[in-house]
């Protein structure tokens, strides 16, 4: 008999559709796939399309408690109402994942938790409160399974739980639609149409920046650096395509550096690849759990410098190769590695073959059949 697996998530997303589609075609398990929301909470510009499937329910009765909560009973009663063998459950914590993991316990349904929790440094004690590790910790010791990002996930759940979590651990929450990635022009074009936009040359040496601009992600750093280096080359130019909080720092340098920086504060997904293709170099200089954004980069071959609080960084980024991974809030050594770049250090095909190599292994259909691998044997 196949195996019922329901999967909850918060909304539907270009990092997790194209894994759950392979997952919806197994024909060893008979998923159904359940969504908070319809929609992205925080990329409204995405807006994803309502797949019209039996299996893919979206949640009608979405109640807001406070802050950021909200409980979906529809969607509870459902998993009570159907006899399912196992639930992968959003990590996230909305009350609603919170229910569903209380109801698993109790009930002694198997679950795999799907988070994409980190702490850096990675050689570090955790970051996080106590009274939260344990409530995560207690969580890990219930889970058959730990579905998270790459290797920097991975150091935090065996910093957090010791060795025998290692065996749980599933990598690959997170990965790029390499099939969704829509290009409205090739490389050439592309740089020739953004470059004109933004009012960059052909021959400037452009970075790039994707993503909010939240204190974190530390743009302002990205900022000094310019300033530095383009003391070196005028021919240094920016490009940062998101929105938030320091976008202020961007207004104050782009008066100090005339027509060096070129901003953009959303762009829609299906248009978002072609600022890829227009730049030089990908930078991402502040701290995040993953980042998208860095796995895009890759996908293009561009080049990558990021800090070392980037988890996407331990996952496709080597040192020399593809990229360099750098000190955290280090102006000097960030500096150093763009300048390096943009003096030829790195080999455009060994560049090519090193992202072809990871995404060989990291892509859709490979982390699906992990998943319903792991699935098939533990339950």
């Amino acid at each position: 008999m196949l195996k019922r697996v329901a999967v909850f998530m918060n909304y539907p997303s270009h990092y997790t559709d194209s894994i759950f589609e392979n997952m919806l075609m197994d024909t060893r398990v008979n998923t159904d796939l359940y969504y908070y929301n319809s929609q992205p909470t925080d990329h409204k510009e995405w807006d994803r399309n309502i797949d019209n499937n039996s299996h893919i329910y979206y949640s009608k009765k979405s109640y807001f408690l406070f802050k950021k909560e909200y409980y979906n009973p529809d969607i509870v009663n459902q998993f009570l109402e159907k006899h399912y063998d196992i639930a992968i459950i959003s990590g996230t914590m909305p009350f609603t994942s919170l229910h569903l993991l209380i109801i698993c316990i109790l009930k002694g349904i198997p679950f795999i938790f799907a988070a994409d929790t980190t702490s850096f440094p990675l050689d570090s004690n955790l970051n996080q409160s106590r009274l939260w590790q344990i409530r995560y910790r207690l969580v890990a010791d219930k889970a058959v399974g730990i579905w998270m990002p790459g290797k920097a996930s991975a150091s935090f759940w065996k910093r957090l739980c010791g060795s025998y979590v290692e065996n749980k651990l599933i990598e690959g929450r997170y990965l790029l639609d390499s099939e969704g990635i829509v290009r409205h022009f090739d490389k050439d074009d592309a740089r020739r149409v953004i470059r004109d936009r933004a009012g960059f040359l052909k021959d400037d040496f452009v970075l790039l920046f994707v993503g909010a601009l939240f204190r974190n992600r530390n743009i302002g750093l990205l900022l000094e650096v310019l300033d530095r280096i383009i003391k070196v080359n005028k021919g240094f130019k920016l490009m940062v395509v998101g929105d938030g909080d320091d976008r202020e720092l961007i207004d104050e340098y782009s008066k100090q550096m005339p027509n060096a920086i070129f901003h953009v504060d959303k762009s829609p997904y299906d248009e978002l690849n072609d600022y890829y293709l227009a730049s030089d170099c990908y930078v991402h200089p502040g701290s995040e759990p993953y980042s998208l954004a860095v796995v895009q980069a890759a996908f293009n071959n561009v080049p990558i410098v990021t800090s070392g609080f980037v988890g996407a960084a331990y996952d496709y980024v080597y040192s020399g190769y593809n990229g360099y991974i750098v000190e955290y809030d280090d102006v000097e050594s960030m500096a150093d590695a763009i300048l390096k770049i943009q003096t030829g250090s790195l080999d455009s095909e060994m560049i090519i073959e090193t992202n072809k190599r990871v995404f060989s292994e990291r892509n859709a259909k490979v982390v699906a059949g992990k998943i319903v691998d792991y699935i098939c044997e533990i339950v």
